[in-house]
């Protein structure tokens, strides 16, 4: 079905990119000139569809690189073509939460608001409201991206840990700092055109306390997430956390309500997924060290601090934290402050919603974790990186 932007068909997936099919040269011409992105008078004379290896975990991704016939040189050649998932299930869960629209709309209607140094460019981006359809072309950032783990070998199975280092996590803190200083939940509320931004009050997120309790029962609790036996789950759960998990569970929703509905000090708007992966690094126009963000699904109006334990118990080693955290949060609220026009925070209050942010962060974990489908050793490792993250963040702050 048409888009609601341009009135006419795009590529559903990655698989309906290249010559003789619908994402080809007459496509891309169509679709860039009725975005602005090229004059009228040039076109893509070819299109190369490429393989691209670190697909997303909630939509499908494709690359390709195009050739024009006329232009003025600062055409777009190197472009992610984004989409919805093609997987039942993780189209299910992305269409519930409605995570394509929230992404669509930052870009027609809030990228410009950003403040982060850099994000990727949008050339062209359409949606079908009622299939849940949609295609972004975006800029391909050349830039330096790591992920928690490489698999320099190639073999799929040597695998190495590529945390976060301190110099990247400021880095990535003051790019935060600035983004919710200047979105907190009063921005939100009096601003329309950023209204539609999900609040993890509303009842839809009442999915994840079903999810979590369900995941933690059927294996999490006992180093088997989905009935999985791996040596590599080598995560500890905490006593502190054990011992209290059915009432945490039970309360979940009531977390993610006072999230988004309780402390106005820290409600705003969070970016919702700041780990590693979603970050990049380069060398800005000044010559220096720089960082940018991507990946805009889970945007909500939730807890700030959330994105902060987020970003640290995903992204970095347990030991750097247990030495460097408060450093870091530090770090982060001077940079906050600074935002808010000096205006001071409480470190007392804004410690203790920190603290609470942790319960999201082993749901998220515990979901995850009972959500794998097959066993391989990047799944494995990666997730009990983020389940080992997540226990030792409630160990520092319970």
């Amino acid at each position: 079905m048409p888009g609601e932007s341009y009135g006419f068909k795009y590529p559903l997936d990655s698989s309906q990119l290249g010559e003789g099919k619908l994402g080809d040269c007459a496509w891309f011409t169509k679709a860039l000139q009725a975005s602005g992105a090229i004059d009228k008078a040039t076109s893509v004379s070819k299109v190369t569809s490429k393989q691209f290896l670190n697909n997303g975990l909630l939509s499908d991704i494709g690359h390709v690189s195009l050739q024009y016939d006329g232009g003025k040189g600062s055409e777009p050649t190197d472009l992610i073509v984004k989409c919805a998932p093609v997987e039942f299930e993780t189209r299910i869960t992305t269409d519930i939460f409605k995570l394509a629209r929230t992404e669509y709309l930052l870009y027609k209607q809030a990228s410009g608001q950003m403040p982060f140094s850099r994000i990727p460019k949008l050339y062209y981006g359409d949606i079908n409201w009622k299939t849940g359809n949609y295609c972004l072309l975006l800029e391909k950032i050349n830039a330096d991206f790591y992920n928690i783990l490489t698999n320099p070998s190639g073999d799929g199975k040597t695998l190495v840990r590529q945390p976060m280092d301190l110099s990247k996590a400021k880095m990535c803190l003051h790019q935060l700092a600035k983004f919710h200083a200047m979105f907190p939940d009063k921005v939100i509320r009096k601003d329309s055109n950023l209204s539609f931004f999900p609040r993890v009050s509303e009842p839809t997120y009442k999915l994840f306390k079903v999810e979590a309790t369900k995941h933690w029962k059927n294996g999490v609790a006992s180093n088997r997430p989905n009935g999985i036996v791996h040596e590599g789950w080598t995560y500890k759960i905490p006593d502190s956390f054990r011992n209290v998990a059915d009432d945490v569970l039970k309360n979940f929703t009531n977390v993610l309500t006072y999230s988004a509905e309780g402390n106005p000090e820290c409600v705003g708007l969070t970016h919702g997924d700041p780990r590693i992966d979603n970050w990049f690094f380069y060398k800005n126009e000044n010559g220096e060290d720089d960082c940018g963000i991507l990946d805009f699904q889970l945007m909500t109006v939730s807890s700030q601090p959330s994105d902060i334990a987020w970003l640290l118990q995903s992204s970095c080693e347990a030991k750097m934290l247990d030495e460097h955290e408060d450093m870091l949060i530090e770090e982060y609220l001077k940079a906050y402050e600074e935002g808010r026009g000096g205006e001071k925070v409480d470190r007392e209050m804004w410690m203790e919603e920190y603290a609470l942010s942790y319960v999201g962060c082993i749901g998220k974990n515990i979901i995850g974790a009972g959500g794998i489908k097959a066993i391989s050793e990047m799944v494995v490792q990666s997730m009990n990186f983020l389940l080992e993250g997540g226990f030792a963040g409630w160990n520092r702050r319970t």
